[in-house]
C-alpha cells in the first residue's frame, strides 16, 4: 500500500470490505503517510458509504467515485476529516462486487487531480481490479483480523467517565456520555447540545468505537456500571 500511495501521489489509502446484510460500516485496513507524532487525525475507517450514497451496495467494479462530485455529506464526517487533513479529494474504487460483499480501494489526496493524474488513476485502477480478481482468497480477511487483534482493547472494568478519560473521548463525546449516564435520551441530548441528528450519529459512532461498545444500551450499561465516584458531579454546561 505504501508503494501504491507513492505511485499515485496520495496521502492515505484504505482497503475496505462491506458485507451485505450486516447494516454496519465497512471494515478496513489503512495506510497513512501521517507521521506518528502528528496531532492530526489519522485515517482509521472507510468513507466509501459517504461518497457512494445509495449506490454503496451495488456499484460497478472498476468505476471511480470522487468526493468532489458529492451533492452532500450525510453526516459531515468525511468533510470534517478532509478539512482537518487539508485533503481536497477522495477517490473510491469498488474493486470487487459479489453476492456477499463489496470491496473498495480509497485514495485520499491533498492536491486536486489534474488531467494527467486522472489518467494515471484510471490506468492504475484497471490493473488493480484485474489483480484483485486473481488474488489468493482470504488475504483481506486475514489482514483485517490481524489489525483487529492489534488494536488496544479497553478494559471493561475501566470507568469510561473517570478523570483519566481512558477511552480518549473528545470533549463533545465525553459530554454526551455524561448526559447518557444521567438519563438523557438521544433526542434530549441532541436538543440540549443544539446539534443535528447527523452530528449526533457521528459522535455515537466514534464513542462506540473508542469504548468498545456496539449499541446505545451497551454504552449506557457500561456508564452506569462505573463506580459513582468516577463520574464528575459538576453541572452540564
Amino acid at each position: 500500500m505504501s508503494q501504491l500511495a507513492e505511485a499515485i501521489e496520495c496521502e492515505a489509502i484504505a482497503l475496505a470490505r462491506y458485507t451485505r446484510g450486516t447494516g454496519g460500516e465497512a471494515r478496513a485496513i489503512v495506510y497513512d503517510t501521517l507521521p506518528a507524532r502528528s496531532q492530526l487525525p489519522r485515517l482509521s475507517r472507510s468513507f466509501a458509504k459517504d461518497v457512494l450514497g445509495k449506490y454503496f451496495e451495488f456499484p460497478k467494479a472498476g468505476s471511480i467515485w470522487m468526493s468532489s462530485m458529492m451533492d452532500d455529506d450525510t453526516d459531515g464526517g468525511l468533510r470534517q476529516f478532509q478539512a482537518r487533513r487539508r485533503f481536497t479529494e477522495l477517490a473510491v474504487v469498488p474493486v470487487s462486487v459479489g453476492e456477499k460483499a463489496v470491496e473498495f480501494l480509497e485514495f485520499h489526496f491533498v492536491h486536486e487531480l489534474q488531467h494527467d493524474s486522472h489518467a494515471v488513476l484510471n490506468l492504475t485502477v484497471d490493473t488493480l481490479v484485474r489483480t484483485w480478481r486473481n488474488r489468493k482468497p482470504g488475504l483481506l480477511t486475514e489482514a483485517i483480523l490481524r489489525r483487529k487483534a492489534a488494536e488496544p482493547v479497553m478494559d471493561i472494568a475501566t470507568p469510561i467517565l473517570s478523570h483519566e478519560n481512558p477511552a480518549r473521548l473528545s470533549r463533545a463525546e465525553f459530554r454526551l456520555c455524561l448526559m447518557f449516564s444521567r438519563g438523557y435520551s438521544n433526542e434530549a441530548a441532541q436538543d440540549e447540545l443544539g446539534i443535528s441528528e447527523s452530528t449526533l450519529r457521528t459522535h455515537l459512532r466514534h464513542i462506540y468505537q473508542k469504548t468498545g461498545t456496539g449499541s446505545h444500551s451497551e454504552l449506557v450499561y457500561r456508564l452506569l456500571a462505573a463506580p459513582a465516584a468516577a463520574i464528575p458531579e459538576k453541572r452540564i454546561a
